[in-house]
């Protein structure tokens, strides 16, 4: 009967370890995958010459005055206007004039 038990046990520790090792394995894979996406599409960023979200805006905002500049004038940076603070101050649909 001690003899089961101690078997039940070593196959229980055997087992805990077998799963801790799997749990390590599991994390260390996501944090290198999500390594290796960061990088990815950092790597794609700075290969269109985009390092950040303010650098994206000022180049389409870039793109569109080149646009522009050549004869383009259905081109609008819609992003550079302030369409909300517009809205705010405007009357309602369904108000009387």
């Amino acid at each position: 009967m001690a003899a089961d038990i101690e078997r039940a046990e070593e196959a229980l520790l055997e087992a805990m370890a077998r799963l801790a090792r799997l749990r390590k394995q599991r994390r260390l894979l996501k944090e290198r995958g999500d390594s290796l996406v960061n990088r990815g599409v950092r790597d794609l960023d700075e290969a269109d010459g985009v390092r950040s979200q303010e650098d994206a805006i000022l180049a389409e905002q870039q793109a569109v005055g080149s646009a522009q500049a050549l004869g383009a004038f259905g081109v609008i940076d819609w992003s550079a206007m302030d369409l909300e603070s517009l809205l705010d101050g405007a009357p309602s649909a369904g108000a009387a004039s």
